[in-house]
């Protein structure tokens, strides 16, 4: 049940819609913007489209069926200017890599470099955080809106966070599993946290993050 009834996903009729229909549907389009602007607000963390559907779906503007249809008309909105582009978190897997970084003038360079100079110390760590725990702590998701929420709380925490989910990178895998054995040959604790969708289906994917890693 919504509650925000009806919901909040607009829809053109399967015939050719008219021109009073299709104007109330750019006003439900627009509505339907408004309601993602606001929610952005809220939030500390950045989200993809697919996460805005489930954002919608959570606070219940929308059914579970019309994620799909929810997640198209967020990157439609953002083609056509309803929405700003960078509203979406950027995929790491398709960031362009070699984009020039071209230098400041010398000036504000050499007040960059003056400034780190001054403040070089506070950058200085010659040990871990983890040095005087008993524990090792890292964290593996299914999803990257997943790894978005969290990512901000695990840096601040030095706690390292990859998306585990499906059929991971081996890289990935390994890696967690040195860090691992160097902090329980240290005699720490190590845990492994696992965040994954909450419905049934996902349960299983829990499982099988746990067993891949195992694997290794």
């Amino acid at each position: 049940m919504l509650e925000h009834s009806p919901s909040l996903l607009p829809r053109l009729p399967p015939h050719r819609p008219s021109a009073t229909t299709k104007a109330a549907y750019q006003d439900k389009v627009i509505a339907f913007c408004a309601v993602i602007l606001e929610l952005q607000s809220r939030l500390d963390f950045a989200v993809g489209s697919r996460g805005w559907a489930y954002i919608l779906e959570g606070e219940r503007y929308i059914d579970k069926d019309e994620i799909d249809a929810a997640q198209d008309l967020v990157n439609a909105c953002r083609k056509n200017g309803d929405l700003p582009l960078d509203i979406c978190a950027e995929d790491n897997k398709r960031v362009a890599e070699n984009v020039e970084d071209i230098d400041p003038d010398p000036e504000e360079m050499a007040a960059r470099i003056s400034e780190y100079v001054q403040t070089a110390e506070h950058h200085y760590t010659p040990f871990s955080f983890w040095d005087d725990l008993d524990v090792y702590v890292q964290v593996g998701v299914e999803k990257s809106n997943l790894k978005n929420l969290f990512a901000r709380t695990c840096a601040g925490l030095y706690v390292p966070i990859a998306n585990l989910g499906g059929w991971a990178d081996l890289n990935v895998r390994a890696g967690f599993m040195r860090r691992f054995k160097e902090k329980e040959a240290q005699g720490k604790r190590c845990v492994l946290l696992v965040f994954t969708d909450l419905r049934r289906r996902w349960f299983g994917a829990r499982r099988g993050v746990s067993r891949r890693t195992q694997s290794l």
